[in-house]
């Protein structure tokens, strides 16, 4: 009989003992994966994932290519103790800040709970914030010449720009297009909770542009002229108009008179030093007036009527002629009054 109240004692204290087992779960408190030199103090916690039903104890263990007291502090005891009504602690994780450019460090701590149960975090210490990479910090471009930048920040950082209008992100992440649209010292600002670090460009930008004063197609109609003029950046700058032929009249290098007899393809070109641009319009020469067409409808006999309808392509010519600048055409239709015939 005591034996068998021995095992019954063994199986309750086994079952209880598999009932109070718990996972251990180890994360940086803002939930990255990293922690920065610029921004020292991150926290680190511990956390079961259910409070502890009986005194529940985790070894940590502590390791990674970063060296303690070197590299950072911390206030991670080797073993943790979890009171009953515990699920978390929380202790001091520090990156030392030295003012050295390093390669990759790494901490890596592992909670080894009752029951085998364990996790493992890996976390990364970053030098910067914010920071452009590359020897260059002075870019000299035409104005219409972009070019992309790389960078490398925290993982959790807010990036600003004192010219948003000349950033736009890359393709890459970390990579950023800059647009010498004017020179400028380009300021970016890495924020990381109350902390922040910033990093400069110096940009020359060399003003190039050129823009006619009419949309991409301009519509004339026969026999009308019409002058396209040219605004340059610089004023200095060479300008060359193509084509130039007997439908085209050079009055100066910024204006040119077109007129009849054809349609075509005018291109002005501005050149400066070693920066060009260009902007393109088609001149579309149009006679519509005097226009006829006659569109005959479709006769389709139904049960209940006859009716006339319009193919796609006589609706399409319909709506190229009416909206031509010219002037809508006369247009004939043949039609015949809707047939209703009786059930």
């Amino acid at each position: 009989m005591r034996i068998v109240r021995l095992v019954l004692l063994f199986i309750f204290c086994s079952l209880n003992h598999l009932l109070d087992a718990q996972k251990i779960d180890i994360a940086l408190v803002d939930n990255s994966t990293e922690i920065n030199e610029l921004c020292p103090l991150s926290r680190i916690r511990f956390k079961l994932d259910s409070t502890a039903k009986s005194p529940y104890s985790v070894v940590v263990k502590i390791g990674g290519n970063a060296i303690a007291g070197v590299d950072y502090t911390h206030s991670i005891p080797t073993t943790i103790i979890f009171a009953i009504g515990d699920s978390s602690k929380d202790f001091d994780l520090m990156p030392i800040f030295d003012g050295i450019e390093e390669g990759l460090e790494t901490i890596i701590i592992t909670a080894l709970g009752q029951n085998q149960s364990a996790d493992t975090l890996n976390i990364s210490i970053k030098d910067h914030i914010i920071k452009i990479l590359g020897v260059q910090d002075s870019f000299n471009r035409c104005s219409n010449e972009p070019f992309t930048i790389s960078t490398t920040s925290a993982e959790k950082a807010i990036l600003t720009w004192s010219a948003p209008d000349m950033v736009k992100p890359g393709i890459i992440p970390g990579t950023f297009i800059i647009s010498p649209l004017r020179t400028t010292d380009l300021v970016v600002t890495g924020t990381l909770g109350a902390c922040t670090e910033k990093d400069t460009i110096h940009i020359i930008s060399r003003p190039i542009g050129v823009t006619l004063n009419t949309k991409d197609t301009l519509f004339l109609c026969f026999p009308a002229t019409s002058r396209l003029i040219a605004s340059v950046t610089p004023a200095n700058a060479t300008v060359v108009w193509s084509p130039l032929d007997s439908s085209s009249q050079l009055i100066n290098a910024t204006n040119l008179q077109i007129g009849p007899p054809k349609s075509a393809q005018y291109i002005v070109s501005v050149t400066s030093g070693t920066c060009h641009a260009a902007d393109t319009v088609f001149v579309r020469m149009d006679s519509l007036r005097d226009t006829k067409i006659n569109i005959f409808p479709k006769r389709i006999n139904t049960v209940r009527e006859t009716v006339y309808s319009f193919s796609v392509r006589d609706i399409q010519k319909i709506y190229f002629l009416a909206s031509s600048p010219c002037g809508a055409p006369q247009m004939v239709f043949r039609l015949q009054p809707i047939l209703l015939m009786q059930s």
